[in-house]
């Protein structure tokens, strides 16, 4: 039904779901964002932990294949969750600006609430990515604690 189809409280009820619809979308972005920059800042002190770690190793002996692979593999598994985290932002951010296209359509009765309803689901359908990227930054992340272990036997 499009908007100038409905009656008054249609209407009343139409609003009231973007309306919910649109401060859902915004809190999740704010929520990502947050997220995203207490992150970014873990992740820095720690990269900055383990150079001065790294850093200590070389005064005496060069270090080991084990510890510079371990090193290695936690700035690649950094460097996934990144990615994941930017991806998941974009997505979140992608997703409230079609939206509000799409709400602007609404309401000038070029599709219906059912099409706006059914283009909002097909958007939020995830595409794994940020899963996939998560999964080899966590795996990254056990091999680097494995071969930095190796390295004291």
């Amino acid at each position: 039904m499009n908007y100038q189809d409905m009656n008054e409280e249609e209407q009343v009820s139409a609003n009231q779901e973007i309306y919910y619809r649109l401060s859902a979308l915004k809190d999740i972005l704010r929520g990502l964002a947050v997220s995203l920059s207490k992150y970014l800042i873990l992740a820095n002190s720690g990269g900055i932990l383990a150079t001065l770690t790294y850093l200590q190793s070389l005064t005496n002996t060069a270090p080991s294949t084990y510890i510079k692979t371990s090193i290695t593999l936690f700035v690649i598994g950094l460097i996934l969750i990144s990615v994941a985290l930017f991806w998941v932002y974009y997505r979140a951010w992608d997703i409230d600006n079609k939206y509000r296209q799409e709400m602007s359509r609404f309401y000038t009765n070029d599709i219906s609430i059912i099409e706006l309803r059914r283009r909002d689901n097909e958007r939020t359908k995830s595409d794994k990515v940020e899963y996939v990227l998560a999964v080899l930054s966590f795996l990254s992340f056990v091999v680097a604690i494995i071969s930095g272990a190796v390295n004291f036997l």
